[in-house]
C-alpha cells in the first residue's frame, strides 16, 4: 500500500451563478457575428448618409447663408424659411421684423420652400438692395428694402467675430462630440469585442456620432432623410440606450421586465418616426404624448437600474455604475447649466451678449461628450476605484458652486432691497461676501464629500493613527505591521501590501497581506531599500516627501517612508510601507497617496516607540540575566566555601 493518502477527486467545474451579478455575458458564434454586422451596418449607414448630405450642407452654410449674411439676416434652415434681422445690422435698421419670408422682390416664396430656394431668389436680384416681404406672427406682411453689405453685423463685429467664424465654432463643437462618440465606440470594440453590454454601448455611440451638424442641417432644411435617415439615429439611439441601461454592467437583464422598455421605445420610433405621419403637425396632443412617452421610458429605465444597483450589484459593479453615472450626470449638468445661463441672460440688451449666450448654449454639446468618457472607464474597468474620488470632488464642486451662487444672488437682492445699493455696488458686495466664505465653505464641503464618498480612505486617515498609538504600548513590531497592512490593503485597493523595518544589515519584512514574506525578502535584496532616495514635497502635494514611486516596478510600485523624529531633531526612516499594483494595472490617485502619507508619521512613530521599548526591555533582560548569572556564581562560590568549611581537615 502506498504511504500517501489517495488524491481527492477533482471538484466539479464551477457553474455560472444564477444571480444577476455573475460574470459579464460574452457573445460567441453567430450572435457575435450578427452583432458586429449590425454595428458595421450602423457605421456604414451613418458614414454614407453624412457623405451624401455634405453637398447640401455646403449649399446651405456656404452659398445660401452668404446671400443672407450680405443683408445681415439670419435665415433658419426649416421649411418656410424663418428669418430674423441681426441686431444692429442693415436689415434691423431698415425695420425688418422677424417672421417667415414670403416674397423676394415680389417673387413669392412657396410655403414649403427651403433656404436654398430663397437664396436663389435673393441672388437673382441685381443691384445693391433687395426687397424682402416677411409675414410676422400676427399674420401681417411687412416689405422692406435692405442694402447689401460685406461687413459683419455689429453683434459679431463687437465680439471680433465674423458670422462664419461663429458658425465654425458652433459646428466644430458638434463635430467634436461626434468624434468623441466615434472614438469611444472604437475603443469599446477593440477592448471588449465580445462583451454584450460593450457592444450595445458601442451601438449607442455610433448612432450619436452619426448625428453631426451635417445631419442637423439636412433634416432641418429639407427633411429629406427623415425616413430611415440621419434623423432616425437619434430615436434609435434612445432604444439602444434603454437596452444598455437594462444590461449594464454585466450583460444580463435585471429586473427581468426591463426588456419591455427597449421594445416600447422601438414601437415609439415606428409610430413617431417611420410611419408616414408627422406628429408635430397633428396637434398638441401628439406632441405631448411624444414628450411624455420619452420621459416615462427614460424614468423607468433609470429606476430599474437604481433598483439593480441597490439590491443586486456587487461592489465592483457599483463602482462601474458610479463611473457611468458620473459621466452622464456631469454631461447633463453642463447642458442644463448652459440652457439656464442662456435663458437667464436672454433679456440682456447688450449686443456683445448675443454671441456669448449662443456659444454657452452650444456647451450643451460639450456636456454630451463627457457621457461616453464615464461609460468607457466603467466598461473597460480602468481606474475603477477612482470613481469614489471623482464623485467626491464633483459633489464638492457642485455643492460649492450652488452655495456661492445662492450667496451672490441672495446678497445682491438683500443689498438692493435692504441697503438700497445700486446694481454694480450690490453685486460687488455680494461677490465680496462669497469670496470671504469660499475657503471655509470649501473645507467643510470637502470634508463632507470625503466622508460621504471616500469612507475607506477617510477611516484609514482618522482611525489608524489612533489605533497604532494605542497598540504601540502593548504590541510588538509584528503586531503593529499586521494592523497596518490589514487596513491599508482594502482602503487603497492594492493587490498586496508589505511592511519592512531596518536591521543592522538590511531590512526585515515584519508584515504582509496578499503576498508571502519570502517573496518580499527576495524583492528587497534588489530594491535598495537600505538607501532610500531624498524625497521632497510640493505646496500642492506635500505627501511627496514620504511617497516614492517606481512605475516600472511590478512588485511594489509605491513605497511610503515611515519616518519619525529622534532625539536631537534627527529624522530617521523607521520602516517602509510597500504597496503592490492595483488589479487593473492603473496607478494610485492623489487621494490614495495622500492618505497613506498621512498615516506614515503615526505608524513610523509607533514603530519607533515599539523598537525603543523592545530595545530597553532587551537591555533590561540582558542586565537581569547578567545579574542572575552573577548571583548564580556567587551562590556557587558561597556553597563551595561552606563545603570547604564543613569538610574535616586532612590528616597530617
Amino acid at each position: 500500500m502506498s504511504e500517501f493518502p489517495p488524491a481527492p477527486a477533482p471538484a466539479d467545474p464551477p457553474t455560472e451563478p444564477a444571480s444577476p451579478t455573475g460574470g459579464s455575458v460574452q457573445l460567441s458564434g453567430w450572435r457575435l457575428w450578427g452583432a458586429w454586422a449590425l454595428l458595421a451596418g450602423i457605421a456604414a449607414w451613418g458614414a454614407a448618409a453624412n457623405i451624401a448630405a455634405f453637398p447640401l450642407f455646403w449649399d446651405i452654410q456656404v452659398r445660401a447663408e452668404t446671400d443672407f449674411q450680405a443683408l445681415h439676416v439670419n435665415a433658419r434652415w426649416e421649411r418656410g424659411v424663418p428669418v430674423t434681422p441681426q441686431r444692429g445690422g442693415v436689415a434691423d435698421l431698415a425695420g425688418m421684423p422677424s417672421g417667415r419670408l414670403v416674397a423676394v422682390e415680389g417673387q413669392p416664396v412657396a410655403e414649403g420652400a427651403s433656404i436654398i430656394d430663397a437664396a436663389e431668389l435673393v441672388r437673382a436680384v441685381p443691384g445693391d438692395s433687395v426687397r424682402l416681404s416677411v409675414a410676422t406672427l400676427e399674420s401681417d406682411t411687412v416689405t422692406v428694402a435692405i442694402g447689401r453689405t460685406d461687413t459683419p453685423a455689429p453683434e459679431f463685429a463687437e465680439a471680433g467675430l465674423t458670422y462664419f467664424a461663429f458658425a465654425a465654432i458652433r459646428n466644430g463643437l458638434g463635430f467634436f462630440v461626434s468624434f468623441i462618440g466615434l472614438v469611444t465606440a472604437v475603443l469599446l470594440l477593440l477592448r471588449r469585442p465580445r462583451s454584450t453590454v460593450a457592444l450595445v454601448a458601442a451601438a449607442v455611440f455610433l448612432m450619436l456620432a452619426a448625428v453631426t451638424p451635417l445631419a442637423d442641417t439636412v433634416v432641418d432644411a429639407l427633411q429629406t432623410l427623415r425616413f430611415f435617415g440621419l434623423d432616425t439615429f437619434g430615436n434609435l439611439s434612445f432604444v439602444a440606450f434603454l437596452l444598455f441601461l437594462a444590461l449594464f454592467p454585466d450583460g444580463r437583464l435585471w429586473p427581468r421586465w426591463t426588456w419591455v422598455l427597449p421594445v416600447a421605445a422601438l414601437v415609439r420610433v415606428v409610430v413617431f418616426q417611420l410611419l408616414p405621419l408627422d406628429p408635430r403637425a397633428m396637434g398638441g396632443g401628439w406632441a405631448l404624448f411624444e414628450f411624455v412617452s420619452f420621459i416615462a421610458l427614460a424614468a423607468l429605465g433609470v429606476g430599474a437600474h437604481v433598483y439593480r444597483y441597490r439590491v443586486h450589484a456587487t461592489e465592483d459593479q457599483r463602482l462601474q455604475t458610479k463611473w457611468a453615472t458620473l459621466g452622464i450626470t456631469a454631461g447633463l449638468s453642463i447642458g442644463i447649466s448652459s440652457i439656464f445661463f442662456f435663458l437667464l441672460t436672454s433679456a440682456e440688451a447688450g449686443s456683445g451678449w448675443w454671441w456669448w449666450r449662443s456659444l454657452i448654449g452650444e456647451a450643451l454639446q460639450l456636456g454630451f461628450a463627457l457621457m461616453p468618457l464615464g461609460v468607457l472607464l466603467s466598461l473597460l474597468r480602468y481606474r475603477l476605484w477612482d470613481a469614489e474620488a471623482a464623485w467626491s470632488r464633483s459633489a464638492m464642486a457642485a455643492a460649492l458652486t450652488l452655495v456661492l451662487t445662492a450667496v451672490v444672488a441672495g446678497g445682491t437682492a438683500f443689498a438692493q432691497t435692504a441697503l438700497g445699493a445700486g446694481g454694480p455696488l450690490s453685486l460687488a458686495m455680494a461677490t465680496g461676501a462669497a469670496a470671504l466664505l469660499f475657503v471655509p465653505l470649501q473645507k467643510r464641503l470637502s470634508d463632507w464629500a470625503d466622508h460621504r464618498f471616500l469612507r475607506d480612505l477617510t477611516d484609514l486617515k482618522e482611525k489608524l493613527p489612533e489605533l497604532v498609538s494605542h497598540l504601540r504600548e502593548t504590541e510588538s513590531v509584528e503586531g503593529i505591521a499586521e494592523a497596518v497592512t490589514d487596513r491599508v490593503l482594502p482602503a487603497v485597493h492594492a493587490t498586496h501590501v508589505a511592511l519592512a523595518v531596518p536591521m543592522d544589515e538590511g531590512w526585515r519584512t515584519v508584515g504582509t497581506e496578499g503576498i508571502g514574506p519570502a517573496s518580499v525578502d527576495v524583492w528587497g535584496e534588489s530594491a535598495g531599500l537600505s538607501d532610500p532616495p531624498d524625497l521632497a514635497g510640493t505646496r500642492r502635494q506635500p505627501w511627496r516627501d514620504r511617497v516614492w514611486r517606481e512605475p516600472g516596478d511590478r512588485q511594489f510600485p509605491v513605497r511610503v517612508a515611515l519616518r519619525a523624529e529622534r532625539g536631537g531633531g534627527e529624522i530617521a526612516t523607521e520602516g517602509w510601507l510597500l504597496l503592490g499594483p492595483r488589479p487593473d494595472g492603473s496607478g494610485y490617485g492623489p487621494d490614495d497617496l495622500e492618505a497613506v502619507a498621512q498615516i506614515a508619521g503615526p505608524v513610523g512613530r509607533a514603530l519607533q516607540v515599539v523598537r525603543v521599548r523592545d530595545a530597553r526591555e532587551a537591555a533590561r533582560s540582558d542586565r537581569a540575566d547578567a545579574l542572575a548569572e552573577s548571583l548564580r556564581q556567587l551562590r556557587d562560590a558561597v556553597a563551595a566555601l561552606h563545603a570547604a568549611r564543613a569538610s574535616p581537615p586532612a590528616p597530617h
